[in-house]
This record gives C-alpha cells, structure tokens and sequence, in this order.
C-alpha cells in the first residue's frame, strides 16, 4: 500500500472520530440542557397554587425541544462560520445574524408545535401566542451557539498565531533566566 494512503486513511479515520466526538457533545450537551429545562419546570410547577400538570409529556417535550436545538446546532454553526464579525463586516454580520436568529426560532418553534401535537390532547396555542411563547430562550439558543463557535474560532487562531519554540530552548539557562 503506498504511503500517502496510509496518511489519507488515518486523516479520514481521524475525522471521523473528530466527528462522533462532535456530535455526541452538542447532543450530550442539549439532553443535560433538556433536563435541566425539565427540572426547572418540575419545580416550578410543584409550588402550591400551581395547577398540576403531566410529568410525562413535559418531560417528553423538554427532551424534544433540547434535540430540535441539538439538529439545529450543525446548520447555526454553518451560519456562524459564514457570518464573521470581521471589522469590515461586523454591521452586514450584525443583520444577518439576526435574520438568521429569527429564522431558527421560526424553525424551532414549527418543530416544537409538532412535537407538542403528537404528545399533548390539548389544543396548541395560537401560532403567534406560541412564537412569543420561549422567544427569548430560543434565540438566546441562537446566540449561543453563534458565540461559541466565534470563542473556538479565535482561540484557534490565537493558538496558530503564537509561536512555538523548541523544547531544548526552555532548557537553555540563558533563555530559562531572561
């Protein structure tokens, strides 16, 4: 087998496993947001003078709602590394960053009614009650990611910027004393 694809096949074996961690981050990472989310309802609901509700569906749309983000996360991230806040861009970034935002909240609050009407007998709100209804969260939601991936993406650049000495140099007692 020549050489060079023994280095592309351990690069692709590489991304791969790069990938899987990936995904089983953001998807890790929305199933503990989900919980919380259900936690926090769970105790909100559980003060006197609240009306009971079904555990089970809640528990079921806090999960759902988690995950619409965990598929939302990949597309958030695409339109995060396109729209960078470079200094000549940052108010055309600003903008379309919030038609973005406004579009995944469209999209996550469509995927939510869905999944409250497969679980819930009860009727769905109206559809601009329902929009309302978590916008804040779920652009927030947006916003998170964007900025997340902003942070990696500088760190990486400031990791590739700095300049990397050899080992043998922090050794050296002229350097080691300077």
């Amino acid at each position: 087998m020549p050489e060079h694809s023994v280095v592309l096949n351990r690069d692709a074996v590489l991304r791969r496993k790069s990938f899987r961690l990936q995904a089983a981050l953001v998807f890790g990472g929305w199933t503990l947001f989900g919980l919380f989310s259900y936690s926090q309802t769970v105790l909100y609901y559980s003060l006197p003078a609240r009306d009971p509700i079904p555990w089970g569906p809640l528990f079921a749309i806090s999960l759902g709602s988690a995950w619409i983000w965990a598929a939302l996360t990949p597309a958030a991230l695409w339109v995060a590394n396109r729209l960078r806040f470079e200094p000549n861009q940052r108010m055309r970034s600003l903008l379309l960053h919030g038609v973005a935002g406004l579009t995944f909240v469209l999209v996550s609050t469509l995927l939510e009614r869905a999944i409250v009407a497969s679980i819930s007998d009860s009727p769905l709100k109206p559809f601009v009650q329902g929009l309302l209804y978590r916008f804040d969260s779920r652009l927030l939601a947006y916003l998170c990611i964007v900025t997340v991936a902003s942070a990696a993406r500088y760190a990486l650049r400031q990791r590739s910027a700095r300049p990397k000495f050899p080992e043998r140099w922090l050794l050296h007692p002229a350097v080691a004393s300077s």
